[in-house]
């Protein structure tokens, strides 16, 4: 017998879940926040044929996806939800957890591995809610956040870190060093609203720093890391380097969770007052983005990031003026020309 869960949205991704059978994790409480009243454009299916054990299979519409324990097939669902969301609405987005906190917000911006879920779930567990997990789809008119209310993945490894159980929703640990889904729920955290970040906090697990990084190599380090794709880079990359002018931004390591933890939640409760100027122009497949005196030059993947000095030469010679001319603007040596010309020879 096939019955159905309810309809849910991640994003602009609605979609309904049905149950055939009994299912050995409670789909309802992993699921719960995302509930919402609307059409349904994908129907996922679970069934699990014997109640003695866990092993089902996930069906997306009527095709077979896959097959396995739950906790398994629920990552490949959230998997699933994840793609979705780039397909339906692509573009404006990083791989980062948007927290309430402090009396702010924080982006904590991480790739897989570099420990941004366990910080996130540390400050949710100090206190924090949830704006959105995994995904972050910042709006281009007001640079806040949309809320994405789904689950957070956590390594067993995490749960020892933070000191608290897996949640039995999940299932028995695998030994695999798979994620867990946990919920805010398992947290004792609650949800918000979309918001503004006011703190960018570039995560890696193998340090123990506070080093503040101006609004230009923080998105340097953003698209290096791969987490900030840019379907339409002209409208995204203006987005970002809005967000990043008007936010503190650091780079955190997260080796004592506690003290990351606190580090950010002073930080979000004292805003920046003037974001930076910023300026994205595009040339060809090119686009200069400036971020008060500095500059990014991005072309496809790469990036490359120019100093004061340099990015005022590049400005000048995208704007047609020969080394000398530029030596007389900037009132500076043809040396200092020469020398940021022949980093230039090399770019991109």
């Amino acid at each position: 017998m096939t019955t159905s869960l309810g309809t849910f949205r991640a994003l602009d991704h609605p979609f309904s879940i049905e149950l055939d059978g009994t299912s050995p994790v409670d789909l309802s409480d992993v699921f719960g926040a995302l509930a919402a009243e609307v059409e349904p454009t994908t129907t996922y299916r679970f069934v699990f044929p014997d109640p003695a054990s866990d092993d089902g299979e996930l069906f997306r519409n009527d095709d077979l996806i896959a097959s396995g324990r739950a906790r398994v097939l629920l990552q490949i669902l959230i998997t699933r939800l994840g793609q979705a969301i780039a397909q339906s609405d692509p573009g404006g987005s990083v791989h980062a957890t948007t927290l309430r906190v402090g009396g702010g917000t924080a982006l904590v911006v991480g790739a897989s591995g570099r420990g941004k879920s366990t910080l996130s779930a540390r400050l949710l567990l100090d206190g924090a809610s949830l704006v959105a997990e995994d995904i972050s789809v910042i709006d281009h008119d007001t640079l806040s956040v949309r809320t994405y209310h789904r689950p957070l993945g956590l390594t067993e490894a995490s749960f020892v870190a933070l000191g608290i159980a897996i949640p039995p929703a999940a299932g028995e640990p695998c030994g695999c060093g798979g994620k867990v889904l946990t919920t805010a729920g398992h947290l004792g955290t609650t949800l918000a609203p979309p918001s503004q970040p006011n703190v960018v906090a570039l995560v890696d697990r193998s340090a123990d720093v506070l080093r503040p990084l101006s609004p230009a190599t923080a998105l340097t380090r953003i698209l290096e890391a791969g987490v900030a794709p840019t379907p339409d880079p002209g409208r995204d990359l203006d987005t970002l380097i809005r967000v990043l002018a008007g936010a503190r931004c650091v780079e955190i390591g997260s080796a004592d969770l506690g003290q990351a933890a606190h580090w950010i939640t002073q930080m979000a409760a004292d805003p920046r007052h003037d974001p930076v100027p910023t300026l994205v122009e595009q040339h060809g497949q090119r686009f200069d983005v400036y971020a008060g005196n500095e500059a990014v030059i991005v072309e496809a993947d790469r990036s490359h990031l120019l100093n004061s000095s340099a990015a005022a030469v590049w400005l000048l010679n995208t704007e047609g003026l020969d080394p000398d001319a530029i030596a007389e603007e900037l009132h500076t040596d043809r040396s200092m020309v020469d020398a940021a010309m022949a980093e230039f020879a090399g770019l991109l």
